[in-house]
């Protein structure tokens, strides 16, 4: 085991991953000499110019160009500095690549990985600050992934970059500088197998990225100030999503909480939270319920703190579970 950066950790499964195959190139803005923006990759020095292509400020060229990559036999990984420009890629990423194995019969694929950086850390505001897992979440096709934790981040980028089909991995700014464990050796992580980080008896909560991290500090902070034993689950993938892990997890509590930083009204916290009421309706003692950010732009610097969710917050919701 090592202690490292979640984006050392992320560094490293690239570097593993091109060494292995030749065929991977990496693309992006600021991503050469410069070395990257927030995911320092240390790839330029190692691979040069012909593997780590620096691209214009254009969004959707990056992807498509990536897109037509993949479909000539390559590997690809593109990176895109700010997740809110995922909406300028819209085409290549919802309408195009997701669709190749489909319109084939299964003939062609697209294997690239898409990287991208969202929510809230250095009040950036409204256009830089967003979490956009629901727009990628409705698409047909794609795979979505959302490591909380540096050993995730490594396991489930290595994962992402052998798919044979696209897949989008989306980091929080927030978890990227955070120290965590990571397994010596050669490791991947499969997707839709959710990791149960905190057992409890309570209250299940799911949550992931910046959320997983204050969840944990708020079950920590109610079982020691009321004896409310909470369990926490970070899903780790929301395409695929680890259904049986989540409902066994009710099973046992028969009280449930989402939580995540992108709006509350119709977010993904929605769709997993009709999941559980649909699936283990005669589990529940209390109706699910569901934490995200209101429905406005995020605000500018040290105003972003009172739209996203707050350790209180959860707290709260717990008690409000337990109590119904």
């Amino acid at each position: 085991m090592s202690k490292m950066l979640y984006m050392s950790a992320m560094a490293q499964a690239v570097q593993e991953e091109m060494e292995a195959d030749k065929n991977i190139v990496y693309m992006g803005e600021d991503i050469g000499k410069f070395g990257g923006t927030f995911f320092k990759n240390g790839l330029f020095p190692i691979y040069g110019k012909e593997r780590v292509i620096e691209m214009p400020i254009a969004e959707n060229l990056i992807v498509a160009a990536a897109l037509g990559m993949a479909t000539a036999g390559m590997r690809p990984i593109c990176e895109l500095m700010y997740a809110d420009f995922i909406s300028l890629a819209f085409d290549p990423i919802c309408n195009e690549a997701p669709k190749i194995r489909f319109q084939s019969a299964g003939k062609a694929s697209a294997p690239m990985t898409l990287i991208s950086f969202q929510g809230t850390i250095d009040g950036s505001g409204s256009v830089h600050s967003q979490c956009v897992e629901a727009w990628i979440a409705n698409v047909p096709g794609l795979k979505l992934v959302v490591p909380s934790i540096a050993s995730d981040a490594k396991g489930l980028l290595k994962t992402a970059i052998r798919d044979n089909d696209p897949v989008v991995y989306l980091t929080h700014k927030s978890v990227m500088y955070i120290n965590g464990d990571v397994p010596d050796g050669e490791y991947t992580i499969p997707f839709g197998k959710a990791r149960v980080a905190r057992e409890g008896r309570d209250v299940t909560i799911v949550a992931w990225q910046r959320c997983y991290m204050v969840a944990m500090e708020a079950a920590q902070e109610l079982e020691e100030e009321f004896g409310i034993s909470v369990e926490v689950i970070d899903p780790r993938t929301l395409i695929p999503l680890d259904k049986a892990t989540i409902l066994e997890s009710v099973k046992k509590t028969g009280r449930f909480l989402v939580v995540h930083d992108a709006p509350k009204k119709y977010g993904v916290g929605g769709e997993i939270a009709s999941m559980v009421a649909e699936e283990a309706y005669h589990d529940l003692k209390s109706a699910p319920l569901r934490l995200g950010a209101p429905s406005i732009p995020i605000p500018f610097f040290k105003l972003e703190e009172q739209v996203i969710v707050s350790k209180q917050q959860i707290k709260e919701a717990v008690k409000k579970l337990v109590n119904e």
